[in-house]
């Protein structure tokens, strides 16, 4: 290749033209060269130069890698602080150091050098700094490492084990705004659900990677062969770039006292597995944790058998998957000609001031409970005129009825009535959220997504196995209205599930937040949020939800509704639990006063008068599409007493 093509075209054309062979682990190498896990692998840039340097040359000397990374996976000023050292002095010497040694072990060969940038966090998610929440803080951190790396010289930017959407998008961002000629390469430590240790959703990340200008995504880290396999079938849906793969060993893989543990019979999983990633979209792929130039041998060995014929019919192949997946997109399924809205959903589309659906809360009878009185509230709320009940999905994590016994047992008695079924994701395995899938469209086509409290009480040290999370769990139904199964197979009959997510005020400008970019963007029609207690919050999530909408109307072309919650206090203890114990945004002003009220008679009355408030406030003073009442202590005479008193229902 000529010497005056640019830096983007180099990794871009070897892109194009076949399979760029990445290089492995580069700390495991240096804990057998002697090298303490405690010690700063990134410090070593200038204190042993000659270490880094010979674990590039076996990785170029066993496998003749089209690609190596500088050893920077950390150099930057949080990283290098939390070993005591200057970051100021140190960001630019030692990003400097590491491409010059990389350049020095390429020099006369093909390979290219990729400029390393990790995350600013553990890979537990922790903070290395203060400031870390700060976007300020986290632009700056990385514009001074992008910097040196760039004015160093490198072939191309690596933006590796991204656990943070914020983090990732900006290193991202900033590359390209700083060097907008070097390509980069975009890989996420996903966990086997789909999702970062920060709970950021893989698919956000890769789409809005490849909006932001990446020239290749992927995964790296965290994941086996066979792990990443499987998400690397999710992520060729997702974008037409070249995807890269550089696993770990082994999926209990780990580093102990400076010795690389996992199964050893995985070692041939990188080729076996890596034959089956480039049919799937592939075009750079390596190693990580416990990966060694060994391994990567036999990544060499398989990409020199590949016929350039089999490559351009993988490359079909991956475009026909996508261009398939880009013509279901969330909303199409409406159009169907068969598809009918719920009740629920014709309702909140109607958008009609005056009429506006209320959707109250009925939860299953705990154990030793009649399920009589539940099943006689819900008649009563029914003969009030509400037409649409909520079933809980084991609040609390304490024993009850199940979900779907108790609804069908409330639509024997009330058949009118339409269901809203929560969905928790504790407890569920990914044969059973299969099943969900396909048996709840016959019970109730309203569904509530939601991630399911901890074990409680008694029951607390029972364990709390998750497969999915909210968002997960909402792309799988919307996934399913599409007609594609839980593992993306096809041509199954389509569903006419509506899909709802739930939503905590508290701390309401984050969580609206990460609404946008994990619920809203999985599919989310709807939102129920928990009950509010004050004006204050119930006009920022009003402003918040409005914006919301118009940049989900705008961007993507549907439209997402809001329900608040509304629930009536007991007592000043009542109060402080939902705040303490569950994180509901109960003012600590309220709570001090129902403390000072003289009787519990009175407390409970102050409690009813915020209700109140509260249902008067979001009928007159907010046009939010709908109400969501959650009734403490079964007392649905109450809660039909309270929306009669402020018009929601007729006397």
């Amino acid at each position: 290749m000529s010497e005056e093509v640019s830096k983007k075209s180099g990794l871009i054309e070897r892109l194009e033209q076949g399979i760029v062979r990445g290089d492995g682990a580069m700390g495991y190498l240096l804990t057998r060269g002697g090298i303490s896990r405690n010690q700063s692998f990134d410090f070593l840039n200038i204190e042993n130069p000659d270490l880094v340097a010979s674990v590039h040359r076996q990785y170029l000397e066993a496998a003749q890698v089209d690609l190596i990374q500088t050893n920077t996976f950390g150099a930057n000023r949080f990283h290098l602080t939390s070993f005591g050292r200057s970051h100021e002095k140190f960001v630019e010497i030692i990003n400097k150091a590491g491409v010059d040694i990389a350049r020095q072990a390429v020099a006369g060969t093909h390979c290219l050098v990729g400029g390393s940038i990790g995350p600013l966090t553990h890979s537990t998610g922790d903070s290395l700094g203060s400031k870390l929440g700060d976007p300020v803080a986290i632009r700056e951190a990385y514009e001074e490492q992008i910097l040196a790396l760039g004015q160093a010289g490198i072939d191309c930017f690596v933006i590796e084990t991204v656990h943070s959407h914020v983090e990732g998008i900006t290193a991202l961002q900033l590359a390209k705004e700083l060097f907008p000629d070097i390509p980069i390469v975009f890989q996420v430590a996903s966990t086997t659900r789909g999702e970062t240790v920060a709970r950021d959703d893989l698919e956000t990340l890769i789409r809005d990677a490849d909006r932001e200008g990446a020239d290749c995504v992927g995964l790296n880290c965290f994941l086996d062969p066979a792990e990443m396999y499987d998400q690397i079938l999710e992520i060729q849906q997702w974008t037409m770039l070249p995807i890269t793969a550089q696993p770990n060993l082994g999926k209990r893989a780990q580093l102990c006292q400076g010795i690389f543990e996992a199964e050893r019979s995985l070692k041939t999983t990188v080729s076996t597995f890596g034959s089956k990633m480039i049919e799937a979209g592939v075009r750079l792929i390596g190693g990580c944790c416990g990966i060694t130039p060994d391994h990567i041998s036999q990544v060499k060995d398989l990409v020199d058998h590949i016929a350039p014929a089999d490559l351009r019919r993988y490359r079909e192949l991956h475009k026909e998957r996508y261009d398939r997946a880009r013509r279901v997109t969330v909303g199409d399924f409406r159009k169907r000609p068969d598809y009918i809205p719920t009740l629920l959903e014709q309702e909140l589309r109607r958008d009609d001031p005056v009429h506006r659906p209320i959707v109250v809360e009925v939860d299953p009878p705990r154990i030793g409970e009649t399920p009589k009185k539940f099943i006689a509230g819900a008649k009563q709320l029914f003969e009030a005129g509400i037409k649409i009940v909520s079933i809980g999905d084991n609040p609390g994590r304490v024993p009850r009825m199940d979900r779907n016994t108790f609804a069908n047992l409330l639509k024997r008695e009330v058949p009118e009535l339409e269901l809203v079924l929560h969905i928790s994701c504790a407890d569920q395995t990914l044969v059973r959220f299969a099943t969900e899938l396909e048996s709840l469209h016959y019970l109730s086509r309203n569904v509530l997504v939601i991630t399911g409290d901890p074990p409680s009480g008694e029951y607390a040290r029972s364990s709390a196995p998750y497969d999915f999370r909210s968002v997960s769990g909402i792309r799988a139904f919307s996934r399913r209205n599409h007609g594609f199964g839980l593992t993306g197979q096809e041509e199954l009959a389509a569903t006419d599930y509506f899909v709802g997510a739930a939503l905590n005020p508290r701390a309401l400008e984050p969580q609206m937040r990460k609404f946008w970019t994990k619920s809203a963007n999985a599919g989310a029609s709807y939102c129920l949020t928990q009950p509010l207690f004050d004006k204050a919050t119930l006009s920022d999530l009003y402003q918040s939800s409005t914006e919301l909408r118009a940049r989900l109307k705008e961007e993507r072309g549907r439209d997402c509704f809001f329900l608040p919650g509304v629930m009536s206090l007991f007592s000043a203890r009542n109060a402080r639990i939902l705040r303490q114990e569950f994180g509901m945004p109960v003012p600590k002003e309220l709570i001090r006063e129902m403390e000072g009220m003289k009787t519990k008679k009175a407390a409970r009355a102050r409690g009813r008068e915020v209700t109140r408030e509260m249902l008067s406030l979001i009928r007159d003073d907010f046009g939010f599409q709908g109400l969501y009442v959650v009734t403490q202590f079964h007392n649905y005479k109450s809660t039909i007493a309270d929306l009669r008193a402020t018009a929601w229902l007729p006397e």
